[in-house]
């Protein structure tokens, strides 16, 4: 009977580790696509106030997109148990979400500043 409990914990770690690792390499090649727009025409500042905000996004971005890839090897070749990485997945979503969130915004603003100079 234990061994049925253990497996299906092990199964249930498996499917929790497959759910994160999904979100994170989908947040990664979200980040990789911003990073593309970040570098676009249409995300041109205007303003010095856009330029530091789009100079602050990038280094976020870079930063971060690093820090996801090497969660994601670390998930893949299991270098440290699950339950111990979970907790700094969750933080690292969360922020991922944040600066999704952000460039978001600047690429809302700084179109919709295009629009009222020209």
């Amino acid at each position: 009977m234990n061994y049925y409990k253990s497996t299906s914990e092990s199964q249930k770690e498996q499917i929790k580790r497959n759910f994160y690792l999904v979100r994170l390499e989908r947040y990664a090649k979200d980040l990789m696509q911003f990073n593309i727009v970040l570098n676009s025409y249409t995300c041109e500042p205007q303003t010095e106030e856009l330029f530091e905000q789009k100079y602050n996004l990038k280094m976020q971005l870079d930063y971060y997109k690093q820090a996801s890839l090497e969660i994601i090897n670390s998930i893949q070749k299991k270098k440290e148990p699950f339950a111990v990485q979970i907790d700094r997945i969750k933080a690292h979503l969360r922020t991922l979400e944040k600066l999704h969130s952000d460039l978001k915004e600047y690429s809302y603003t700084v179109q919709n500043h295009s629009k009222l100079l020209a």
